[in-house]
């Protein structure tokens, strides 16, 4: 019940309390009176409002939007949002998607509302929650549903009985998506998608180190295959640049790959990551040592990066195909500290 109330007081402070209202200062909107009660068939009652920015609020960056589901008489849509808003508040994240319903031609409006933050530490990939349900300390998530023939025109507005919340990695590194239902109760029901790219603090608090690193393959004619000889990394800014070499004592032969990763290996969690699909990778190669010429003859053009973790460790396998029609693969084991 304290966690109730700590919601209730949250979206109070914001003017955001049940009812088709968002606002969040960034535009006048419609915001519906107190008690109200809508439902599939009810009349629109409101007024119009502007609350304006509540101090210290900031947009949120919110991507890969979509939602679907039934609400008063849009019953059974699908869609992609034609406007997707998000604030930050100290204590309180809300994201409002809006989507014109295809086949009624109504439009449909499902927001969230996350007292604690999406930033919250029980929010994590692999989280499985719901609201009400067990208490998490400082979380709680809620919303606010509504539909009507037309934008800020509702003949529907309700808030969920119950709202279930997973968190997955989302599709680039340090991402996360989550996928939420609002079950509104009777029928009405509203599943939402999104991602939140990472905080600057989440990065921040979360350092990779590589400790150990082969590399095998050919380029212009040599052959290397081995535990690196030379291994640099450096890592700054939301950014990675690992460079593995190896210089064959038998064969005087040298291979030397950079990888780059945007992002950061650090916030690169387990799972498949391929070049085309996933621009923030880059790795090029060279067979002269870094000491000597540290640039770099061949790009790769195709590249496939596996990452598996194991407690604090985490390895990557890297297979490339460099644009001299030749292969080199390496395998970084990392760190997280």
């Amino acid at each position: 019940m304290r966690t109730k109330l700590l919601w209730l007081t949250a979206l109070a402070a914001l003017g955001l309390a049940a009812g088709c209202t968002y606002d969040a200062g960034y535009e006048t909107d419609y915001v519906s009176e107190p008690g109200y009660a809508g439902g599939a068939g009810g009349a629109p009652t409101g007024t119009w409002g502007d609350p304006g920015p509540y101090p210290g609020s900031v947009e949120l960056e919110i991507g890969g939007a979509f939602m679907e589901g039934s609400l008063g008489d849009a019953r059974e849509f699908a869609e992609e949002p034609y406007d997707v808003q998000g604030l930050r508040d100290p204590s309180l994240d809300v994201v409002r998607f809006d989507a014109t319903d295809s086949r009624s031609g109504m439009w449909v409006m499902a927001q969230v509302e996350v007292v604690g933050g999406l930033d919250h530490e029980a929010l994590a990939p692999g989280a499985s929650l719901d609201f009400p349900g067990e208490p998490v300390s400082g979380l709680y998530v809620g919303g606010v549903g509504c539909s009507g023939p037309s934008p800020g025109n509702y003949t529907y507005d309700s808030s969920p009985q119950s709202v279930h919340v997973e968190v997955q990695t989302g599709s680039r590194p340090g991402y996360r998506r989550f996928e939420l239902q609002l079950d509104f109760g009777i029928g009405h029901v509203a599943d939402v998608v999104f991602e939140v790219p990472p905080s600057g603090a989440a990065l921040d608090d979360l350092e990779a180190r590589v400790v150990s690193a082969t590399i095998g393959g050919g380029l212009e004619g040599g052959t290397v295959d081995g535990v690196a000889t030379y291994l640099a990394d450096l890592h700054a800014g939301g950014h990675s640049t690992v460079i593995v070499e190896r210089l064959d004592p038998a064969t005087g032969e040298t291979l030397r790959a950079r990888l780059d990763v945007e992002g950061g290996l650090a916030a690169l969690g387990p799972g498949t990551y391929e070049l085309g699909t996933d621009d923030f990778l880059r790795l090029s190669a060279s067979t002269t040592p870094f000491e000597v010429d540290p640039g770099y003859s061949a790009r790769a053009t195709h590249l496939v990066v596996d990452v598996t973790e194991s407690g604090s460790a985490r390895s990557m396998d890297v297979l490339a195909d460099l644009d001299s029609g030749d292969v080199l693969w390496t395998t970084l084991v990392y760190e997280l500290r």
